[in-house]
C-alpha cells in the first residue's frame, strides 16, 4: 500500500521512519485505517516577504523619505531572498529585484541627505 507523508505529501517507501523531504516522523496506521494521507498537490508557493519587499522597494522609488522606505524594502526583500533560496521557492527573482531596487533607493536617499548638508 502506498504511503505518503502527512506533513508534506511526498511518497514514502516501505519501512521509512522519517520523511526524506521534511524530516517528519512516519506514523504507523491503526488496524483498518488507511496509512498516510493523500498527497497534497505541489503549489507554486508564495513567499510573502519577497512580494512585500518588492512592492515596498518599488514604492520607495516614488516616496523615498531620506532612504528609510528603501531600507525597509531592502530588509524585507533580503529576508524573502533568504527564505526563497532555502526553500527553493520560485519567487527568488522577485526578492532579488526587491533587494536591488531597495539598495538603489537607499543609496539615492543617502545621497540626498548628503546633498542637503
Amino acid at each position: 500500500m502506498e504511503q505518503y507523508c502527512r506533513r508534506c505529501g511526498v511518497k514514502l517507501e516501505e519501512g521509512m521512519r522519517f520523511c526524506p523531504s521534511c524530516g517528519a516522523a512516519v506514523t504507523e496506521a491503526y488496524p483498518g485505517q488507511v496509512s498516510g494521507a493523500a498527497p497534497r498537490p505541489r503549489t507554486a508557493g508564495s513567499n510573502g516577504l519577497a512580494v512585500a519587499g518588492f512592492v515596498v522597494s518599488l514604492v520607495s522609488l516614488l516616496i523615498n523619505f531620506l532612504g528609510i522606505v528603501g531600507i525597509v524594502g531592502l530588509i524585507l526583500s533580503g529576508i524573502g531572498l533568504s527564505q526563497a533560496s532555502r526553500e527553493g521557492d520560485n519567487r527568488r527573482g522577485m526578492a532579488l529585484a526587491g533587494v536591488i531596487i531597495g539598495a538603489l533607493s537607499t543609496l539615492w536617499g543617502f545621497f540626498n541627505i548628503i546633498r542637503l548638508f
